[in-house]
């Protein structure tokens, strides 16, 4: 049989299925897309099995121990930002050590009046980037509209507040704003183009020190070695500085666009109470210490995180037996606990799981605490939550406080701030809020996002 034929041949077998190809093709997508979220889990207990990393959530026991399962999808951290922490090692012993270091730093800043001091200084932070903005114009007079871009001033103000807690109020006070600018916005654009690569998987971020943006702010910021994992600042910086400024940004956000929600006032003289007294007491009470109002800086805070969580989700890696009784042959994936969509649980949260409720934080279940993970959970228990103290949750409500009281809520006679967006979009999003409808949690959103506020010789 000649070639010729035997290719007739072959068309004419596969004639008859060639209209069903599609359809194949159609299934193998479906197929792959089943199995690439057949590790993804929405809900709570699942997510804590995940989380924790000592076995699946078939029961069967990971090879890996708990901390190398958290390593392993850490790998790309370690390679661009050049740390070496609890995230990223292998090691049980060095990442209890680092921990411990961690928490010796929060407890140092423990002390009411340490708070105070903090809050003065980030009032010289934002009058500062006041400054600094109104001086690009020739003149300015009362009354002038100026405008701050808020991600760059919110990333900024978190960054100086974490450098007070790790570095001291001495060291953090002496690096300069510009310095202080440069970094946060390197930070971002560096995780913005390490997420941009993962998704696509057509690049590779370069290592830290090829990445020359990060690298000229961590010198010009900190100074010291980067390029030692040990002594790079962003060990301890990164990940609180990550988990953070987004939620306190989206906070100050729905605090702003409320309009005339009825609880809006009792919010804003709940931050008030507190940035004036910044006291774990306080934190967890109302308008005055005297009388326990309905909503608290702590209700206001945790529905932040319910609604955007620090870390949204949480990879672990798993090296399975195939079957329980034969541990020659593993199975290798990668697990992912969702924390964002278990915060969004309606059978959990109920039908309004989506909408910013405060006062659902008066009286919550102990299945809903189970499944409120912000910080995650033990064994891996972020230590700015540990031991009772509301480390993390306290600093969010201090910049927020903060930013309520110097930009007010919109409809400030003195100051008339109003909240706006050179995004069409984001604009949109704003005005849902009065709807009570959630913001979106990717971190590239809202980067048009601005405060526009008439100038005044003395703005507080």
């Amino acid at each position: 049989m000649s070639a010729l034929n035997i290719l007739l041949w072959l068309w004419y077998c596969l004639l008859p299925i060639i209209p069903l190809l599609p359809l194949v093709l159609l299934g193998h997508r479906l197929y792959a897309s089943r199995s690439q979220h057949k590790h993804h889990f929405k809900t709570a207990a699942p997510c804590r099995y995940i989380l924790n990393g000592s076995q699946y959530v078939d029961t069967r026991k990971n090879i890996h121990s708990p901390q190398t399962a958290r390593a392993i999808p850490n790998r790309t951290l370690q390679r661009v930002f050049g740390i070496e922490n609890s995230f990223t090692t292998g090691d049980e012993d060095e990442a209890r050590f680092l921990v411990h270091n961690v928490k010796a730093l929060i407890a140092e800043s423990e002390a009411v009046r340490y708070w105070e001091e903090v809050m003065q200084a980030l009032y010289r932070v934002v009058l500062a980037i006041m400054h600094v903005e109104e001086g690009k114009n020739d003149t300015v007079a009362e009354g002038d509209r100026i405008r701050l871009m808020l991600a760059p001033m919110v990333r900024a103000l978190t960054l100086r507040v974490l450098l007070f807690v790790f570095m001291g109020m001495k060291g953090a006070s002496s690096i300069g704003l510009e310095q202080l600018d440069q970094l946060a916005q390197a930070l971002h654009s560096t995780r913005m183009g390490m997420d941009k690569a993962e998704d696509t998987e057509d690049q590779e971020m370069p290592e830290l020190n090829d990445n020359h943006e990060l690298w000229d702010a961590l010198i010009n910021a900190l100074a010291g070695n980067p390029g030692d994992p040990r002594s790079n600042p962003l060990t301890v910086l990164l990940h609180p500085f990550e988990s953070l400024w987004p939620v306190i940004m989206r906070l100050f956000m729905t605090i702003h666009c409320q309009g005339y929600h009825s609880d809006k006032d009792s919010w804003k003289a709940a931050f008030a109470a507190f940035i004036k007294e910044p006291t774990l007491k306080q934190f967890r009470l109302g308008r005055t210490q005297n009388v326990k109002d309905t909503v608290t800086v702590e209700h206001l805070v945790k529905e932040a995180l319910r609604l955007y969580p620090s870390i949204p989700q949480v990879k672990r890696a798993f090296k399975l037996p195939t079957n329980r009784f034969c541990f020659e042959e593993f199975e290798y994936l990668t697990a992912t606990a969702d924390f964002e969509a278990c915060h969004l649980d309606t059978k959990i949260w109920g039908r309004d799981a989506a909408e910013f409720k405060p006062s659902r934080w008066e009286k919550v279940s102990v299945v809903q605490n189970l499944s409120f993970l912000p910080f995650g959970s033990l064994p891996f228990l972020c230590p700015a939550a540990d031991e009772g103290l509301d480390f993390g949750l306290r600093l969010i409500g201090l910049v927020v406080g903060l930013l309520v009281d110097v930009f007010g809520n919109g409809e400030d006679e003195d100051l008339e701030c109003l909240l706006d967006s050179n995004d069409e979009q984001e604009v949109l999003d704003m005005v849902r809020i009065r709807e009570q409808k959630k913001l979106s949690n990717d971190l590239g959103c809202y980067e048009g996002v601005y405060v526009e506020y008439a100038w005044t010789e003395e703005p507080f």
